[in-house]
């Protein structure tokens, strides 16, 4: 039970299927039970139809959901669906016995992390709310129609008034956006209408959720450059995106190797490390030589770390924080970077045995020595630049596949595509390469490393293209 994982409920869906439909005007009529007037009754069962939805596509019964009042606030709300509407339809079906309260909420203060958040309750979908939508089927629920295709989050840093981050909602209706702006939502728009014309499924045969591939663009802080791009389908394991069928076709996946490393480099004046060292150099950037205990995974996230950490010190404190277990049901290696200091009710255990600062430190100082031209590089803070580079690039790869009516589905830098598609998209990914990369690598960058990867292959690629 240690390893027990109950995800929140997301409002991400709605549907307008009759059996919903009723279902949401009972919840609705229950909340209006013995009241004179019906405020904002139209919205009331929009949200309803929103819940509903959102419980019913939830992967299982038991859920976590906050009930905290002041999560529902304009000031402190981290999601843009958690409305003072929705908190008092939610209360509602608990009341109704729609949902059945499990586990209570643990209060900071009585919280085994010691880190002062405590723990959202657990709750459980009913047998009564079962038997409400007996013949509701995956395909009727579509994605919540009121989720914002741009969403920004504004920090502390950005705006020192704030106590905490901020989560915006932009509606373009209502804000002024400048060029890219419109041209991402509309992108985005362009590339959902595409999407619901293919019958997406799992690899077991099941209808993939609309809500999953419902993408918006996440932007951070005062840099507003492009977000990088979210979708539910995002969290799917490599294995689950491999996994599924468009039309009846298989998908591979054409994933850029070590853009974040080399964007990195050319950032700062380099070429390669093989084109900038020679024979003296390592031709992975993620590699640790020293550090055989390690998994490519795990040097990767550590890695990282290094690349978007502020400094060492908070490069070494992350290091501490991440452990590393595999799953019990699928084997995979999965590794989390937790926060707080506490270790308790963690999964796995620490990357590092001894899991000390000095251990930490002294990984840092071993990268800098097998990889020099990184040496001033990392702990630099880069990661929005980054991101920023390689959302831009998925954008426009995304919309010259749309435009040639070819689905794609994105996780950063990587593109799921029909397997007879995959030439195309080695032409697209090339050519917006060429484009975005160019006030990077200039005309010295010729081509950029890939990986194509299916069920039952790997191939290194190179992809090359003329800035």
């Amino acid at each position: 039970m240690a390893s027990w994982e109950v995800n929140f409920l997301q409002i991400r869906a709605y549907s307008e299927h009759p059996e919903l439909k009723l279902a949401a005007e009972k919840l609705v009529e229950a909340y209006f039970e013995g009241a004179v007037r019906r405020r904002d009754e139209s919205l009331l069962l929009r949200d309803a139809k929103k819940l509903i939805a959102s419980l019913w596509l939830h992967p299982s019964d038991m859920f976590r959901f906050t009930t905290k009042t002041e999560h529902f606030s304009d000031k402190h709300r981290k999601q843009v669906w958690l409305t003072h509407r929705v908190l008092k339809l939610f209360n509602l079906m608990r009341q109704i016995g729609w949902v059945n309260d499990a586990i209570p909420a643990i209060p900071p203060h009585s919280s085994s992390k010691k880190d002062g958040k405590g723990m959202a309750a657990i709750y459980a979908r009913s047998l009564q709310f079962k038997e409400l939508l007996e013949s509701l089927t995956i395909p009727d629920v579509d994605a919540n129609p009121d989720l914002p295709r741009l969403q920004v989050t504004i920090t502390p840093e950005d705006y020192p008034a704030l106590d905490e981050d901020k989560v915006l909602a932009i509606d373009p209706s209502v804000h002024k956006l400048n060029k890219y702006a419109y041209f991402v939502i509309d992108t985005l728009e362009a590339q959902w209408r595409l999407l619901n014309q293919f019958d997406i499924r799992t690899a077991d045969g099941r209808h993939l959720p609309k809500a999953d591939i419902y993408y918006h663009s996440a932007d951070k802080g005062k840099l507003l450059l492009g977000g990088r791009l979210y979708a539910h389908f995002c969290t799917y394991p490599k294995a689950e995106r491999l996994g599924i069928t468009i039309d009846g076709e298989e998908v591979g996946s054409l994933d850029l190797s070590q853009l974040h490393p080399n964007l990195l480099l050319a950032l700062n004046g380099y070429k390669s490390e093989a084109e900038e060292m020679g024979a003296n150099a390592t031709e992975d950037a993620y590699a640790m030589p020293g550090y055989e205990n390690l998994t490519r995974s795990h040097n990767k996230v550590l890695i990282n770390i290094l690349f978007n950490s502020k400094s060492e010190d908070a490069a070494a404190r992350a290091f501490l924080n991440t452990n590393s277990w595999y799953d019990e049901i699928t084997g995979e290696l999965r590794i989390k970077t937790y926060k707080g200091k506490s270790k308790t009710k963690r999964k796995g255990v620490p990357v590092f045995a001894p899991n000390t600062k000095a251990e930490a430190m002294a990984y840092i100082t071993a990268y800098k020595k097998v990889h020099p031209l990184f040496a001033d590089i990392v702990c630099t803070n880069k990661a929005l630049e980054l991101q920023s580079l390689d959302s831009n690039l998925a954008i426009k790869v995304i919309d010259a596949m749309t435009q040639a009516g070819l689905p794609v589905l994105t996780v950063h830098d990587e593109f799921i595509v029909r397997r007879q598609d995959r030439k195309f998209a080695e032409i697209a990914v090339a050519a917006m390469a060429g484009h975005v990369l160019d006030d990077v690598f200039g005309d010295e960058w010729g081509e950029i490393g890939a990986k194509w990867e299916t069920t039952d292959s790997k191939e290194n690629i190179k992809l090359k293209f003329s800035a």
